[in-house]
């Protein structure tokens, strides 16, 4: 995993920032192939307290944070106590399974809840109702960047 680049601009009185930190991330490979993509890096804690690092796409078209299915025993779920849910992808109709309940993540050092789903992806994205509730995302394609800012300091 990269190490995110803060960026932070001074402020001009003490104590306030300005403007608040940014996280940006370089662009990474996020399945086999040649090819980069916009990744955020998170850590998943699992409720015995495991962490697990991923690198997720942030992705405006799903509702929902999706991993793949083969990682829902690893993050601590049965299948079984999943409610089974359609949904409507880019690849046409399917159907993920809603854990019953959310997980821990840390995204640029701050804690939020997923509501996890899992799928047939191959890649593991970030959706609307929790990651692009807390943070702006800006896809700076020139330069091969994502960068996050929470809502708060924009």
């Amino acid at each position: 995993m990269s190490i995110p680049e803060d960026l932070i601009e001074s402020s001009k009185s003490p104590g306030k920032l300005s403007r608040p930190a940014s996280t940006s991330y370089a662009y990474a490979a996020l399945t086999q192939g040649p090819s980069l993509f916009p990744a955020v890096e998170v850590e998943v804690e699992r409720s015995d307290g495991q962490i697990f690092p991923f690198r997720m796409l942030p992705d405006s078209g799903a509702t929902a944070s999706v991993f793949p299915l083969n990682q829902i025993v690893p993050l601590g779920f049965d299948k079984r106590e999943c409610q089974k849910v359609p949904v409507g992808t880019g690849n046409g109709k399917g159907s993920h399974w809603l854990a019953p309940q959310s997980i821990v993540a840390t995204i640029a050092g701050r804690r939020l809840n997923l509501r996890p789903c899992f799928g047939n992806i191959d890649v593991a994205v970030l959706g609307r109702e929790d990651f692009f509730a807390e943070f702006y995302v800006e896809v700076d394609e020139a330069n091969r960047l994502v960068r996050i800012t929470p809502h708060e300091y924009r």
